[in-house]
């Protein structure tokens, strides 16, 4: 155990999630393309209003993000059938959501810019 690990072990845990040490983010359907987010933390909650699950897209760095929990119905599916489950359940999906844009960073400008694409 580090000097960091020792500490951290003798904070309360409300403390250690109010410092964003603790990520209560669930990791599931890890693969090469993408994984599944799934957060119903206090903190989730209170900047997205309610439990979220996202599908996040390594090639564009986009998060598809639908709202509750949607773990079931990713569970064991490939990356074009998570794109699918995703857009069939578009009602569902939390206006944080990055679907059909990207962002650019512009060098010049040295500021990121969102345009049209992705998925």
């Amino acid at each position: 155990m580090n000097d960091l690990d020792r500490v951290m072990a003798t904070l309360p845990r409300y403390e250690l999630e109010a410092m964003g040490l603790i990520n209560n983010n669930v990791i599931s359907n890890e693969a090469e393309e993408f994984y599944i987010s799934y957060s119903n933390s206090r903190f989730s909650v209170s900047d997205y209003g309610c439990d979220t699950t996202a599908l996040y897209v390594n090639e564009t760095g986009q998060f598809l993000i639908l709202r509750g929990d949607h773990r079931d119905g990713y569970a064991g599916l490939n990356f074009n059938e998570a794109i699918e489950y995703f857009y069939n359940h578009i009602e569902d999906a939390h206006k944080y959501s990055d679907h059909g844009r990207i962002y650019i960073f512009d060098e010049e400008a040295n500021s990121l810019n969102c345009v049209a694409g992705g998925y």
